[in-house]
């Protein structure tokens, strides 16, 4: 397992850039002509909102049902909105920045050419996908219990014992989801040696920090938090206030995480719109929220692996928009640098002399 490319991969499932879209309500102010300023109304409009919203849809009914950036019924949209102020009075200017992400410049196609020739459909059977910036997949696909033309109704074989063994390491497996419980799937596939991410909850409306826990102080992993005072992390954020939420995901030994990996934070405290996702769930009963469960939470994760290898996870997607706050002068950015910094140098990584010891609880 090469560090560098095990551990990019990793960090790249959390830290992929996150887009905004800012959608402007118009009508909600008149406009004084001779001040140029726009005095407030008590509320909007409601009738007024709803025609705007019945016009976008219009737009995006007569462009194949998209309004997304770079396509023409994006371009009908700005047209739109432009007029819509300039006719309340104001003096529009539309600004051109770079929006990372990928567009189809010809229609995509996916095509199976052997053994037997199926061509799938857009929307139907596939779908497109945006890495993050910089990320390009270039690898050999391999088939994952595919035999003949894939089936979407059944597991295509991918849920059988062994489906993973013999895969090929650094390719893109390409597996038929159906009826086959998808944490089958996973769990294989980390038996096979996988590496990645799931998911135990998730939430929308708030965040949480992280704490540090005992494993954090172990010499294996203290080096992390070098040059960070104190035991909250991530107590804030440029969303909900907080690096642990929206997607979150824990240690869990009966999923797959190795039994010699170190918790060193942990979030906790989560509201109740967090929920135990459904494949978590055998009997539904009250008590699978944020403020009751103990399994919703997310976990700095972090463990070596042969050849001066190592695995960091943030198990949260909310952990990148803590990032930027204050200018980047914050300690999860000073956590982050810490062990990129340590995963970018040849060698040994710090602590690795003392991967022999027992946890040290503080």
């Amino acid at each position: 397992m090469a560090r560098s490319t095990t551990t990019l991969l990793v960090l790249a499932r959390r830290l992929g850039l996150l887009a905004i879209l800012l959608v402007a309500t118009f009508a909600i102010g008149t406009v004084d002509a001779d001040a140029g300023v726009a005095s407030q109304s008590p509320a909007a409009d409601p009738a007024r909102v709803r025609a705007h919203l019945v016009a976008f849809q219009d737009i995006a009914d007569r462009h194949g049902g998209t309004r997304t950036t770079d396509t023409p019924g994006f371009a009908e949209s700005r047209a739109y909105a432009v007029a819509a102020l300039q006719q309340a009075g104001w003096q529009v200017a539309v600004q051109t920045f770079t929006l990372p992400g990928t567009v189809p410049t010809v229609p995509p196609t996916l095509a199976q050419v052997g053994p037997v020739p199926a061509t799938y459909v857009l929307g139907t059977d596939y779908a497109l996908t945006t890495p993050p910036s910089g990320d390009d997949a270039d690898a050999p696909l391999a088939l994952v219990g595919i035999t003949g033309v894939p089936d979407p109704s059944d597991g295509g074989g991918a849920c059988e014992p062994g489906a993973f063994d013999g895969f090929p390491p650094g390719a893109i497996a390409l597996v038929v989801y159906g009826s086959c419980d998808p944490l089958v799937v996973v769990t294989s596939a980390f038996s096979a040696g996988a590496t990645g991410v799931g998911f135990i909850s998730q939430g929308f409306e708030s965040a949480r920090p992280y704490r540090r826990m005992p494993d954090s102080y172990h010499r294996r992993a203290s080096w992390m938090f070098e040059g960070i005072e104190g035991e909250i992390i991530g107590d804030f954020g440029l969303a909900h206030e907080g690096a642990a939420g929206i997607e979150i995901d824990r240690y869990d030994l009966t999923l797959g995480t190795p039994p010699h990996t170190l918790i060193v934070a942990a979030s906790g405290g989560h509201s109740d719109n967090y929920m135990l996702v459904c494949e978590e769930i055998l009997y539904a009963y009250p008590g699978m929220t944020g403020t009751h469960d103990y399994r919703i939470r997310a976990d700095i994760t972090y463990f070596t692996a042969p050849h001066d290898g190592a695995v960091l996870s943030t198990g949260s997607i909310a952990f990148g928009q803590s990032l930027p706050f204050n200018n980047f002068d914050n300690n999860v950015s000073k956590l982050l640098k810490n062990i990129v910094d340590a995963f970018a140098k040849k060698g040994k990584l710090p602590g690795w002399a003392w991967t022999a010891e027992e946890k040290q609880w503080r």
